[in-house]
């Protein structure tokens, strides 16, 4: 359950850990320990320990090197090397992390404590999550975009653990990693996206809870009551600190909101722990580095490509980069349940205009996103705007409990030209800006009520449909005229809408 933001972690005992060096562990040598569990993997960790902890591992590499765990998935089971594409940048760096559904070796216990199921449950194994982290050149900006696991994706002809030929099919992207094993997911990923990857990276399940633990537990708002049966999560709406357990619950769930839902509470977290660690100043923490590495020891899985060598020169990389700088995408799909033919269920089909031009921005290391603007001038084109305010619907909701707010806020949203779609009221905020609501779908227009109130927090409703609601504070102070670029017609859902992003440093409640 949630703790308070300066209460001591609530998760079970870690029990005991890997010795550490006499130069990390300021209390000496331990014991030697038992031996590790490993269990079901998870996304935010995967990415953390590649982005959170790159100065524990520059800090400890040596150590690191000799206890890390690593695998070959650049060859088949028949020794071949994987086709991939021919890498566009050589400067930029492109990691597939990926979580496995594995039970293997939990105890009853753990797997009882953390919602996970059995092992005799647990029918085969397949990649839970899969994320794609590129580190462009000279680590200026970061990308990770989520793969939903029911995307319906071509798995490439290969040949199996037992030696019989497969032929290329269509499947959910998931099941290229049962099939296969981690080769084929690369595979599958390199094939589909046209990126090539350079490094593979998997983390485990009660490892990334540690891996919180470690750094003191991590902050996540929730926009409403989250309860799933299935995870374990029960979290009241509103802000809350919470332990490496929580958060493994949090970033799990996955039937309140579909998998959409759960890559964006995943995304959430991560961008949480990175903001906390740049601002904390964590990884110059001697102790915390020591339990951060200490929690990467039973934890991290990589490609034997990834070297001393390479580990140190990312690391040095990832040190300056800051959590503005790194930008989360959603893979744009034109439906979330559709039903193709044959054996297969339900799977997620992307859209295939919108997200070749997501990999190929990746490609070519472009920004995903227009800049939004953060003011607006009177009397002047704003920048980044190109939906005429006319064009945009807004509900205005009174969210302080003043009398006649909402009334005053829509009278001055009207006076600069957009549309206004009613009033009412939200529930009390101490926010002192407006918080935006908006349906990714209209994302360019909400550029436009974004330069008319600098300031505002936005928050994405996906459903929400083409009104936006404008929650206000009782700090109002009125709305900014915008004019456009280009006046257009008023967006719609279709394939051409935006690709969804969502930077590292936005603390949208979400």
């Amino acid at each position: 359950m949630p703790v308070p933001p300066d209460a001591p972690s609530s998760a079970a005992p870690l029990g005991p850990r890997p010795p550490l060096p006499p130069e990390l562990d300021p209390r000496g040598v331990r014991p030697a320990p038992r031996r590790r569990r490993r269990g079901r993997w998870i996304a935010g960790g995967l990415a953390a320990a590649v982005l959170v902890t790159s100065g524990g591992i520059y800090g400890a590499d040596r150590f690191l090197n000799s206890r890390i765990t690593r695998i070959d998935p650049f060859h088949s089971v028949t020794g071949a090397v994987l086709a991939q594409p021919a890498k566009v940048n050589e400067s930029a760096t492109n990691i597939l992390l990926v979580g496995s559904d594995s039970r293997q070796g939990m105890s009853r216990k753990d797997e009882a404590r953390l919602h996970v199921g059995s092992t005799a449950s647990a029918e085969g194994q397949r990649a839970d999550t899969m994320m794609l982290l590129h580190i462009g050149p000279g680590s200026k900006k970061a990308v990770l975009i989520s793969f939903p696991r029911d995307s319906y994706v071509e798995i490439p002809a290969h040949t199996s653990s037992a030696g019989t030929p497969v032929a290329a099919h269509k499947a959910k992207i998931n099941d290229a990693y049962a099939e296969g094993g981690p080769a084929l997911a690369i595979e599958t990923v390199a094939q589909v996206t046209g990126i090539h990857i350079d490094h593979y990276v998997e983390i485990n399940f009660l490892g990334f809870e540690r891996m919180v633990n470690a750094l003191g537990g991590v902050t996540v708002c929730a926009p409403r009551n989250l309860v799933d049966k299935d995870s374990g999560l029960d979290m009241t709406k509103g802000v809350h600190k919470i332990d490496g357990e929580v958060a493994l619950k949090y970033a799990r769930a996955r039937h309140i909101d579909s998998d959409f839902g759960r890559i964006g509470r995943q995304q959430a977290l991560l961008a949480s722990l990175l903001r906390q660690t740049e601002s904390a100043g964590t990884l110059a923490n001697p102790l915390k580095v020591t339990r951060l590495v200490d929690a990467l020891l039973s934890s991290v899985t990589v490609d034997k490509g990834l070297s001393q060598g390479d580990m140190l020169g990312l690391a040095q990389r990832l040190k300056g980069l800051s959590a503005s700088r790194v930008t989360f995408a959603k893979i744009p799909v034109t439906d979330d349940r559709y039903d193709p033919p044959g054996p297969v269920s339900f799977a997620v089909l992307w859209d295939p205009v919108k997200s070749a031009e997501l990999f190929q921005a990746v490609r070519d290391d472009q920004p995903l996103a227009p800049e939004t603007s953060s003011s607006a001038s009177p009397h002047t084109v704003s920048a980044g705007v190109t939906t005429a305010p006319s064009k945009v619907r807004v509900q205005v909701l009174n969210g302080a409990g003043v009398p006649g707010l909402a009334k005053k806020a829509a009278a001055d949203l009207a006076q600069v030209g957009f549309q206004v779609a009613g009033t009412g009221n939200a529930a009390r905020t101490a926010a002192t800006a407006p918080v935006i609501r908006y349906d990714p779908r209209w994302s360019v227009s909400l550029q436009t009520l974004q330069a008319s109130l600098p300031g505002a927090t936005a928050q994405a409703v996906t459903g929400l449909g083409g009104t936006f609601q404008v929650v206000v504070p009782a700090g109002w102070s009125g709305a900014r005229k915008v004019t456009a670029a280009a006046a257009t017609a008023a967006p719609t859902p279709s394939s051409t809408a935006s690709v969804e992003t969502k930077s590292a440093a936005d603390t949208t409640c979400a």
